[in-house]
């Protein structure tokens, strides 16, 4: 995969399967790669990011907030997030049932 032209100013990175991330200094992330999962579609209006993580196909951002912002795959339940995690948004949630004391994201 290339590395997105112009891209600079990149403060952490994070890989998935066949995708990668990159956290600029505004806090605005970049997805690049293949997208299968829906782990490059990059929710609309996301920032003041501080950290993110990705698996296989799903992806996980830190807000400087606290909030966390899940998107991608939710197959075995990864863009799920635990209840009582407060400040979590999923911006791919499946509804119904899920694993353990999981719950898809919610608020912001």
């Amino acid at each position: 995969t290339t590395v997105p032209a112009g891209l600079s100013h990149v403060v952490a990175i994070a890989a998935g399967g066949s995708f990668s991330l990159a956290v600029r200094s505004d806090g605005t992330v970049v997805a690049w790669g293949l997208d299968d999962s829906g782990a490059t579609d990059v929710p609309a209006g996301l920032s003041n990011v501080v950290a993110i993580s990705a698996s296989a196909a799903h992806v996980s951002a830190l807000k400087a907030d606290g909030g966390v912002v899940a998107w991608g795959a939710v197959g075995w339940a990864a863009a799920w997030v635990a209840v009582g995690a407060g400040k979590v948004r999923d911006e791919d949630a499946e509804v119904g049932s899920h694993p353990g004391n999981c719950e898809p994201g919610r608020g912001g």
